[in-house]
């Protein structure tokens, strides 16, 4: 039996696999950087109860517990900086190899496609694939794989820290996570929107495709006297997208 060609984000999963080592280090290098944000929270929570309980007043507070907090703070933060500059870098050493990688792969694929192939998608398509499509896989890796290990581990933490200050304000929190979780399935899996998400992207495929198209092949459209024809179906394109 065939295997099912996987689609959406577990297609990008698998694609973006070949750089599994780099995406492992940085989403480490990401949950320490979370971790390093939260101490900085702490921190200013220890100050606020220091000044809390001499009532503001600066001559009762201690001095040495004060310069302790703020050393942790600032030390957090310039982890968390650091941590987080080299997630970045991990994953944008990833994205920027995958793309070299994709589009080298697309370009020995290209001489071995059938000529009914061509016949059936215009060079703007196929550069536009090549280009824009493949950019676009960038922003995953380079962005969403971290936003989402970042997306899951803060709200832990978050926990984790609500129960050391008040196990009632955790248990509060907890109520709203179901009410989201259930949000973001049912938006993600909404057909409706899944198929207008489809539509558009393919709309949008299309367009610039023609764009490119037309601008590329001006010399000749005139040349042979196909500009109404070919203007014709861009503006057709550009509708469709509006739609």
């Amino acid at each position: 039996s065939k295997t099912k060609r996987k689609k959406g984000i577990a297609r990008l999963l698998e694609v973006s696999g070949s750089k599994k080592k780099y995406l492992i280090a940085a989403s480490i290098l990401s949950v320490l950087g979370s971790i390093a944000k939260m101490m900085i929270y702490l921190f200013v929570y220890l100050a606020l109860q220091e000044i809390i309980k001499n009532r503001g007043i600066v001559a009762g507070m201690n001095g040495s517990v004060m310069l302790k907090i703020t050393l942790g703070a600032a030390s957090a933060l310039l982890v968390w900086l650091l941590f987080d500059m080299a997630a970045s870098l991990l994953s944008h050493a990833a994205a920027f190899n995958l793309l070299y990688e994709l589009r080298i792969k697309l370009s020995e694929k290209l001489p071995k496609l059938p000529l009914g192939y061509f016949n059936c998608h215009t060079t703007g398509e196929i550069k536009n694939v090549m280009s824009r499509d493949v950019e676009r896989i960038e922003s995953f890796v380079a962005h969403n794989i971290l936003d989402f290990v970042t997306g899951i581990v803060t709200p832990i933490l978050t926990l984790v820290f609500l129960f050391f200050v008040d196990w009632r304000m955790a248990l509060a929190s907890l109520i709203s996570i179901p009410i989201a979780g259930f949000a973001g399935v049912n938006m993600f899996s909404n057909k409706k929107i899944k198929a207008l998400s489809d539509n558009y992207q393919s709309a949008m495929g299309k367009m610039s495709g023609s764009a490119i198209e037309y601008v590329k092949g001006i010399a000749l459209i005139k040349t042979f006297a196909k500009g109404k024809e070919i203007y014709n179906n861009l503006k057709n394109d550009i509708k469709s997208s509006g739609d």
